[in-house]
């Protein structure tokens, strides 16, 4: 009841923050510091190691932005990222900002969240999306420009996000093809703006019908409306929205993004991506080709997940890749960070294996028989802490104001809040974060700390 009593007073401080963003942290890292260096048995020419990543990061140039591009960049180099995409609403101005581009420690990416009907991460922009599909074509045709605007982020090097596709207000309703990953972690997975607005099959009849689309003779996507009906916020639908495509014989990514606006640092979930270098044309390949991982902060938990499809004792899979299907297969899975914790192995939405985590790095195999079209991935959680005090709890939730106009205003009259001193960038404290991504419909006693894309089996 304790771990219930801080969940709710979470959520309360929030809603009044009206924070419809991200979170904060430091550390991040590569290689050794991160997940697995170097998956699989045999090291290639370029080793692969591992970066972290925000693809849904807003600035001034959106009309609800904060942030300056300098700005921006600094916080997510404070926040230990590798990676971060300004994904300003319909708009590239922020690619002619001064500050704008990459940096020895920064990889920094153009893209564009496309907002019309749904919202869409298009990651290495080079072209805007139009405005307003109204604008574009009768309803009848809208998904077909959808279709057309994802060929063409292809055609010119991009990858395209589905934006936490079960916002109600903003559900991602057309079945098109080659989305290349879905954005199952929106800010914090329960206590965020995204969480607290789940769709439902109610909901997306009201969007298709006031839209037009139903007299336009367009059904909705099955996956969508399945999602629809899942229990829990926005985060659990999109996971299921996530799961039911994968379910059909979709490779498609899975990613988290802080989705800031304001209050608070970007990399709240992170997104880690196995590369070979930190180019913007190989971070945007490892999106496309499915190997990526997210954790609740570029903190951590750290996250290998390997596969022996042969049974010659060499891990030659890792997350993204393909093994063959219909024999044994041994997973190697290895959690660091997550003491008390758990993790699943997740096969076709069904947990075949679950195991508490006895101390901060367990390492342990299991056997598992993949069918064609399988696909295998992890969920860890970590335990909410039930000794935290309401008032602490309280305390950092009230940080999430602690934006530099608003220290700077309040030093200006003298006199700056002990809640929000010296709190220009402002960390959330890592062990609050499973309060705010606690897993409602699995307990109250557990946080989603990581998510692993898929492991595949041919089809």
């Amino acid at each position: 009841m304790r771990s219930a009593a801080l969940w709710a007073c979470g959520c309360v401080v929030l809603a009044l923050a009206g924070s419809g963003c991200g979170g904060g942290g430091s550390g991040g890292g590569t290689g050794g510091t991160g997940p697995s260096a170097t998956p699989g048995g045999v090291a290639p020419a370029t080793p692969w190691r591992w970066v972290t990543a925000d693809f849904h990061v807003h600035t001034e140039h959106s009309g609800d932005g904060y942030d300056s591009v300098a700005q921006t960049k600094d916080m997510a180099r404070y926040a230990g990222l590798d990676v971060v995409a300004l994904s300003d609403h319909d708009t590239l101005t922020q690619t002619t900002d001064p500050d704008f581009g990459s940096t020895a420690t920064l990889t920094v990416l153009p893209a564009v969240e496309w907002t019309t009907r749904m919202h869409a991460g298009v990651v290495g922009a080079s072209f805007l999306p139009p405005d307003e599909l109204a604008q574009a074509g009768p309803p009848a045709d809208w998904p077909a420009i959808v279709q057309d605007v994802i060929d063409r982020v292809h055609a010119t090097g991009g990858a395209f996000i589905a934006n936490h596709p079960a916002d109600n207000r903003f559900p991602w309703v057309f079945d098109v093809r080659d989305v290349d990953a879905v954005e199952i972690w929106n800010s914090f997975w329960t206590v965020s703006d995204v969480g607290g607005k789940p769709s439902s099959p109610a909901s997306i009849d009201d969007r298709m019908r006031s839209s037009g689309l139903t007299a336009a003779g367009i059904a909705p996507s099955a996956a969508i409306v399945a999602a629809a009906a899942a229990a829990g916020g926005g985060n659990d639908q999109a996971l299921a929205y996530w799961e039911a495509l994968l379910d059909r014989g979709e490779r498609i990514a899975a990613v988290g993004s802080s989705d800031r606006h304001r209050w608070i640092l970007p990399g709240y979930p992170c997104t880690w991506l196995r590369v070979r270098d930190n180019t913007p044309a190989e971070v945007i390949a490892a999106l496309r080709a499915g190997r990526t991982l997210i954790t609740a902060s570029p903190h951590g938990p750290w996250v290998e997940f390997e596969a022996d499809a042969d049974g010659d004792g060499v891990f030659e899979a890792g997350i993204g890749d393909t093994v063959a299907a219909g024999s044994s297969v041994t997973l190697r899975v290895r959690v660091r960070g997550a003491a008390r914790g758990l993790v699943r192995i997740v096969r076709r939405r069904a947990t075949v294996h679950e195991r508490r985590l006895s101390s901060g790095d367990v390492t342990f195999t299991l056997p598992v028989t993949l069918r064609p079209g399988d696909w295998v991935r992890l969920d860890v959680f970590e335990p909410v802490d039930g000794s935290l005090p309401a008032a602490a709890v309280v305390q950092s939730a009230l940080g999430l104001l602690a934006t530099p106009d608003i220290v700077a205003a309040f030093r200006a009259v003298g006199s700056v809040p002990p809640v929000i001193a010296n709190a220009e960038l402002y960390e959330m404290p890592r062990r609050y974060l499973p309060l705010f991504n606690v897993d409602v419909p699995g307990g109250l006693n557990f946080g989603r700390a990581a998510i692993t894309s898929p492991i595949y089996a041919e089809r």
